[in-house]
């Protein structure tokens, strides 16, 4: 594997967790891991009759 002082490039690890470079080079750049989080949906006409 080439590039980085850590070892592995970003290819490597795109390849391998089957992800694309620009995610990997993303959560890089990150200070701390963050897990994903869906923002909450905004209000429909169907709310009324979900229950």
């Amino acid at each position: 594997m080439r590039g980085g002082r850590e070892g592995a490039s970003v290819s490597a690890i795109a390849h391998e967790f089957e992800l694309d470079r620009n995610t990997v080079r993303g959560c890089l750049r990150q200070d701390a891991w963050l897990p994903y989080r869906r923002e909450k949906s905004a209000a429909t006409v169907l709310d009324a009759y979900r229950a």
